[in-house]
């Protein structure tokens, strides 16, 4: 099992997420045999929804071309919508809950009333990779490249997680109280990379700042983590201590 490097999600009171219609994630570097899974920890006090048609992950598998072409999302033949409306199961999760799928389960992104909250909602997502190959998705030499650099790493699917989406960039206002609300929260505008949307490394903004911002380097358990496995090193959360876990 290899663990995916993945995001937090960090959406402001008011803010609605933006829509997605029917849909599989795709992992465009998946090896034959894989398989990828998905999902997140609801970090708000209320409950949060997910919504997708059950199974039909068995309905194409991983070993399909198109399914591994692009990256991020392989989206379906929308003259079949009203179909996926009868069959849609709306699975709730609750504070505190995981929700992990099969990444190739026909799904969408509810962009409703109950989507938008009075208050900042968060979310950890996860992926995780069942695999035979040794070699982690990324490559090594790319993911310790990245750890040392403490930089954003790709995901699963291949892209850089955006700071906000690219939407808001059509609407000035939108966009400077975003911007206004990621300076407050991170070392300001050195944070950024010329297009606005995705964080640069710490060592690339301790540079440009003109000192040293590094966390502590990574554990080399921790590291592991991100490669395939056949045991992981992880802290029990009851008692602190880490402990090996075999599968």
């Amino acid at each position: 099992m290899e663990v995916c490097p993945e995001r937090i999600l960090c959406r402001p009171a008011g803010d609605k997420p933006t829509g997605e219609s029917w849909h599989r994630d795709l992992s465009p570097m998946c090896k034959e045999g894989d398989y990828i899974l998905g999902g997140w920890i609801n970090l708000d006090a209320e409950p949060q929804y997910f919504s997708c048609i059950p199974s039909t992950y068995q309905v194409h598998g991983h070993e399909e071309g198109n399914m591994r072409a692009g990256s991020g999302f392989f989206k379906l033949d929308q003259a079949d919508g009203p179909v996926y409306d009868k069959m849609k199961e709306v699975i709730e999760i609750p504070p505190g809950g995981m929700l992990l799928f099969f990444q190739d389960t026909i799904h969408e992104v509810l962009a409703n009333a109950k989507s938008m909250r009075k208050f900042t909602s968060m979310r950890h997502f996860y992926g995780f990779r069942m695999t035979r190959h040794t070699e982690p998705l990324r490559g090594k030499e790319y993911l310790r490249r990245c750890m040392e650099d403490q930089s954003v790493i790709r995901i699963k699917s291949d892209q850089i997680p955006p700071i906000y989406p690219g939407m808001a960039l059509c609407f000035p206002k939108q966009t400077a109280k975003k911007d206004a609300w990621i300076e407050s929260m991170t070392w300001g505008h050195e944070t950024v990379t010329k297009e606005g949307r995705t964080f640069k490394s710490l060592k690339q903004i301790g540079e440009l700042l003109g000192r040293y911002i590094l966390y502590p380097a990574y554990q080399e358990e921790e590291v592991e983590l991100l490669f395939p496995n056949h045991h992981l090193v992880l802290v029990n959360p009851v008692t602190n201590e880490k402990e090996e876990v075999s599968f």
